[in-house]
């Protein structure tokens, strides 16, 4: 086996040095070579100085010859992955774009004539989600938060740009909220409850919140129409021919069969495909690699406090932020009894133990809402805490207050910024895995070449 693999290492060395008589090798890593051609293919893609990217190059190859080495690229995950881009690649390839383009404008005027059988209409919603199985408390949160927002929409707001602050803030932990704009659909392919609102709703309007088997929402009704613009369905269309394989009319079945049978070697193709295709296969190891430490080290918090106490001034932050809980309640009298009921309870818990008084209760008489919230971020926080505006009350829960703490200068603890301290941690970690890859493999830089490579420039 040893002078097997001696052999292999041997033939090696013997082909980069006939690759670099010839003044193709840029760089090797333990012997295995970048070649001039590679190299220029990429630093071309660049705005990066030859030395940096030669710097930035090495660092990526290195990762790819360790995840190799650690067999990385055996994975089903990556095979699959692969060979998904991979038929990206061909479609690029097989595919005549004229034949397509005509394909599809044949499927479109197709469309239309259907179109004019029947009512399309466009819809925008906002909506939560409420599980098959839930509780009375999941419910009452779901029907407060939506009458909510009706709330708003009924003072004047703007549907849209509320739609879209929800789509930005849509992270709620206790509710599944959707807002989105609807392609075009028949009115016949919507849930009847939906088709119910739309016998009274006008156009450009929006209605009360209801009830379907999906949640509740609220509905605004954008348009109709017996006609689409092509370019309103050219994603859609080009979805359709894709799912129809080697029967899409597109399709060149000759490149698609020396695809095939061959790969690469089997088309009549300019070498920046066999670049492509390796940089498809480059870029998964290298995510592989980047992923790594995510996935095989737990990382204890004891050593996260560690970092971010050497780290603490990056984390200060510039607007306040208020660490705690906001609490509507049906009345007052029921929101001295949480405030009772939490006391003594260190703060981490606070919605756990709220969640267990209210889980078995039929009717839920207060909920919370509990984050390190930042100024601007929450009306009842700006309102309650930072006294910058005024929020208008819940309907079900008129009675709203705050416990917690206000921050000014930055997090109290690592905790406060875990997910950011995580993160950078991993980072750093990286680069430093990184410096290690220098040091585990040879690496041999052939100056000679790498002036010729200057002198070729940029395309």
């Amino acid at each position: 086996m040893l002078r097997r693999f001696l052999g292999v290492v041997g033939l090696l060395l013997v082909f980069v040095q006939f690759l670099q008589a010839q003044g193709e090798v840029v760089f090797s890593i333990e012997s295995e070579p970048v070649t001039k051609e590679e190299f220029l293919y990429q630093w071309r893609k660049t705005n990066m100085p030859l030395d940096d990217f030669l710097e930035s190059y090495i660092d990526f190859k290195l990762k790819v010859y360790d995840a190799e080495r650690e067999g990385k690229d055996t994975t089903v995950m990556f095979r699959s992955q692969y060979a998904y881009l991979n038929n990206q690649l061909l479609k690029r390839i097989a595919v005549d774009a004229q034949k397509e383009l005509q394909e599809k404008q044949r499927l479109y005027t197709s469309n239309q004539q259907r179109m004019q059988a029947t009512e399309w209409i466009k819809l925008a919603h906002i909506s939560v989600r409420i599980p098959q199985h839930a509780n009375s408390y999941q419910e009452t949160l779901a029907k407060q938060w939506i009458d909510s927002v009706y709330t708003v929409l009924q003072k004047g707001a703007d549907f849209d740009q509320l739609m879209k602050r929800i789509m930005q803030n849509s992270s709620q932990k206790d509710l599944q909220i959707v807002a989105e704009v609807l392609p075009w659909i028949p009115v016949d392919r919507h849930l009847n409850e939906w088709k119910d609102q739309l016998t009274t709703l006008q156009r450009q309007r929006f209605s009360a919140p209801f009830y379907s088997p999906k949640g509740i929402h609220i509905l605004k009704w954008i348009g109709h129409q017996s006609t689409t613009p092509y370019e309103e369905v050219a994603d859609e269309l080009s979805f359709r021919l894709e799912k129809k394989g080697k029967m899409n009319p597109a399709v060149d079945l000759n490149i698609l069969s020396s695809w095939l049978q061959k790969g690469i070697d089997g088309l009549n193709q300019s070498s920046s495909l066999v670049w492509q295709q390796r940089e498809i296969h480059d870029a998964l190891l290298v995510s592989s690699f980047s992923q790594k430490d995510e996935r095989e080290q737990v990382i204890d918090d004891a050593v996260l406090e560690q970092y971010y106490k050497q780290h603490k001034d990056q984390y200060a932050w510039k607007l306040p932020r208020f660490k705690g809980a906001v609490i509507h309640a049906k009345n007052k009298k029921i929101g001295k009894s949480i405030k009772k009921y939490l006391k003594g309870v260190p703060m981490e818990n606070w919605k756990r133990d709220f969640d267990r008084l209210y889980a078995d209760k039929e009717q839920v008489d207060a909920i919370m809402e509990f984050d390190l919230f930042e100024l601007g971020k929450n009306d009842f926080v700006d309102d309650l805490v930072f006294k910058c505006t005024k929020a208008p009350r819940l309907d079900d829960y008129p009675y709203a207050f705050v416990m917690g703490k206000k921050m000014k200068k930055g997090p109290t603890s690592f905790m406060d910024v875990k997910s950011l301290v995580l993160q950078d941690y991993q980072k750093e970690n990286l680069i430093s895995m990184t410096k290690q890859l220098r040091k585990k493999y040879h690496v041999e830089i052939y100056s000679n070449v790498l002036k010729t490579v200057n002198n070729d420039g940029r395309i």
